[in-house]
């Protein structure tokens, strides 16, 4: 065998030991490459502000992983639930597997898209900005995150407004001048909702 494609091998193998990966970690399909791809998002610089969203990597193969969400670009691919610095890096990541992807936060009460807002918190500091759109958005989750101590934004779906919550309705807004806005804040002072 040459020198180069020695190396060239050397490069491209990797061993992995079984006896040295916990029965939990085992639970996660994609453990044999999990660790090499978090720690090269782990490294990168964090900034205040970190937005969280979904994404599809686009595939077409065979994968057990694979998804469907219509409303995309590229609709067929792995789903995967990103944590990302304003320069779009990626900070953490966590790739979809199905009803048991966050089993633990979901054990505990919190819904599937609350449970991936906070399992990518757990990789940051107090005191980090949080934005996610309103797929995420719930009072529930913004409520866990002031207590862990994070502030963050998000846009809210309708039928996600605390009902004691009274904003204006969409046809009597719409009559109101340019730039109008209706705050309401919890009598803690906590949390707002604007519209």
């Amino acid at each position: 065998m040459t020198r180069d494609r020695f190396y060239t091998i050397r490069t491209r193998l990797k061993v992995v030991c079984d006896i040295d990966v916990t029965d939990e970690e085992k639970k996660n399909r994609l453990w044999k490459v999990k660790r090499r791809i978090l720690q090269g998002c782990l490294r990168q610089k964090r900034s205040e502000h970190i937005s969280i969203d979904e994404m599809i990597i686009p595939f077409t193969g065979t994968c057990g992983l694979k998804q469907y969400c219509p409303n995309k670009p590229n609709p067929v691919g792995l789903k995967v639930f990103v944590a990302a610095n304003p320069d779009g890096l990626v900070l953490d990541m966590v790739v979809y597997q199905g009803e048991k992807t966050f089993e633990d936060y979901v054990y505990q009460g919190f819904s599937l898209c609350e449970a991936a807002i906070l399992r990518l918190s757990e990789s940051l500091v107090p005191g980090h900005y949080l934005y996610f759109d309103r797929y995420f958005s719930t009072t529930k989750l913004l409520n866990e995150l002031h207590l862990r101590g994070f502030n963050s934004t998000g846009s809210i779906m309708n039928n996600r407004v605390p009902k004691g919550c009274t904003l204006s309705d969409d046809k009597d807004f719409i009559k109101k001048p340019r730039g109008t806005t209706e705050v309401k804040c919890r009598a803690d002072g906590k949390l707002a909702i604007m519209k």
